[in-house]
């Protein structure tokens, strides 16, 4: 696992559009199918946020959740949208889990926002 964590960092950019493709094609496998294009733009705004920041998408931490979450509020974002986005990053970095691309979920336990 240590040697897929030192490629995701070494080819992030390139990479994260690669797992983005994948990511569409294997929401369309599942029941999220309808959703996969608010999915797939929600991680993608996420990395860029990150990327802005001076972080990678692919290496975030539980605290750039939540702290991406405190963004989308102070933005006056409505609390069915943050959480929409939320669930997003969770189901992503879930099937990366899954994929043993990282170790561990990072917006696995962020509390939604409550409305």
């Amino acid at each position: 696992m240590a040697g897929n964590l030192v490629y995701l960092k070494k080819n992030a950019s390139d990479n994260f559009d690669s797992l983005i493709k994948e990511f569409n094609i294997h929401l369309y496998g599942t029941d999220r199918g309808r959703s996969a294009r608010s999915y797939c733009s929600d991680v993608k705004k996420f990395a860029e946020w990150m990327e802005a920041r001076g972080g990678s998408a692919l290496s975030a931490a539980p605290l750039d959740i939540v702290e991406y979450r405190q963004h989308l509020q102070a933005q006056g974002r409505k609390p069915s949208t943050v959480n929409r986005k939320l669930v997003s990053l969770r189901i992503f970095y879930s099937w990366l889990e899954e994929r043993k691309l990282i170790p561990d979920n990072p917006a696995g336990n962020v509390k939604p926002v409550a409305d």
